[in-house]
């Protein structure tokens, strides 16, 4: 949505206004609807907003335990779902305080467990977006979230059950036992075929490869997995290279003398799952490489990194396509390259021995 500066300036003055305010019981109902509305519309302005320096009043207003906690439980639903939306592109996990995750647990478990939770079909999604996991909401009853779940999969909306499934799989909730509680959806055929929203499917495909390879098992039917692989583009031009995985492209080709390939395509019914940063191939081997930026990992307290859930749930998959290559004959690594490595070796100039040591290779 494109919106001018002016519009800007009034969402960013009204969440101003409602921080400053000190809202009496009866109206903090209508506070949190605002609040809610105020965060989703300057996020379409993100990038606006950090032009105008004020991205990081935005994250200080909705992180306040405050104003967090005050508000948080008046949202319904839609609400909810419509802040987390918003509020996923300002804060991660880290910026909020203990009694703010349990304040944001406590609400979207009333949210889904309400009686319209395909308003919050995303929510997990945003939740995995902002680096929470399970372990993050306690001890969640799987039969309990089973059965919120198989609302929003009754509705057959391919959108809301991509969204639903990737989500919880990105937030770690996937398991055989949990599959056992869902119904798989039917999906009527007419439906399927006025669909066209393909990242949906994207989103699906990978939900049953990782079902398949990981936990061994069929989510959805083969004819409906060979209907949406046959939707699906064969080539994802949304991706944009970094500037971090050019470098190393780049250095591999001189350094090596190899054959280097960048944006590689995986394919699971014939359909692309991942697209591999970097393929290299030396002498009888190939290597996939990944090149992780800041966006795959989160800090904790200590200035630790760890890998968010989606991209060990990436890693997962590439385990799985490699161990059924190397069962097929194929000699192939999989090796993903933390961007805080690679800074350090280009500062201690020593790129070139980082990653043969990474590869397990001499260039």
């Amino acid at each position: 949505m494109n919106r001018d500066h002016k519009n800007t300036e009034k969402y960013f003055t009204a969440l101003e206004e409602i921080a400053q305010e000190n809202y009496e019981r009866n109206f903090r109902k209508k506070a949190a609807a605002e609040f809610s509305e105020y965060v989703n519309n300057l996020a379409q302005d993100f990038e606006s907003l950090y032009k105008n320096a004020k991205a990081d009043r935005v994250k200080e207003i909705i992180t306040n335990p405050q104003i967090f906690e005050e508000l948080m439980p008046q949202m319904q639903p839609l609400q909810l779902a419509n802040f987390l939306g918003g509020a996923k592109k300002f804060f991660k996990k880290n910026d909020l305080q203990k009694s703010s995750i349990e304040c944001l647990r406590d609400s979207f478990l009333n949210a889904l467990f309400s009686e319209k939770p395909s308003e919050i079909s995303e929510g997990f999604a945003n939740l995995a977006q902002m680096e929470f996991t399970k372990e993050d909401f306690g001890n969640l009853d799987q039969k309990q979230i089973a059965r919120a779940v198989n609302k929003i999969l009754a509705i057959e909306n391919t959108f809301d059950i991509s969204s639903t499934l990737c989500g919880l799989l990105n937030f770690g909730f996937i398991d055989r036992n949990f599959l056992n509680f869902l119904v798989i959806p039917s999906f009527k055929k007419q439906e399927m075929s006025y669909s066209h929203d393909f990242a949906a499917f994207y989103s699906l495909l990978r939900f049953e490869f990782y079902c398949q390879k990981i936990l061994g098992t069929n989510f959805f039917s083969e004819e409906f997995v060979k209907k949406i692989a046959a939707e699906i583009p064969k080539k994802n031009t949304d991706n944009v290279k970094s500037e971090l995985q050019k470098g190393i492209a780049h250095f591999l080709q001189i350094q090596s003398g190899c054959e280097v390939f960048e944006e590689v395509m995986q394919n699971f019914y014939g359909a692309p799952i991942l697209e591999t940063d970097i393929v290299l191939y030396k002498d009888d081997a190939k290597f996939f490489i990944e090149v992780d930026g800041p966006s795959h990992f989160y800090e904790n307290e200590k200035d630790e990194y760890f890998l968010t859930h989606k991209t060990i749930v990436r890693n997962q998959m590439y385990e799985a396509l490699v161990r059924e290559k190397v069962e097929n004959g194929d000699k192939i690594f999989f090796v993903n390259l933390p961007f805080f490595e690679i800074r350090k070796a280009n500062r201690e100039n020593s790129l070139g021995k980082y990653l043969e040591e990474k590869l397990g290779v001499n260039f």
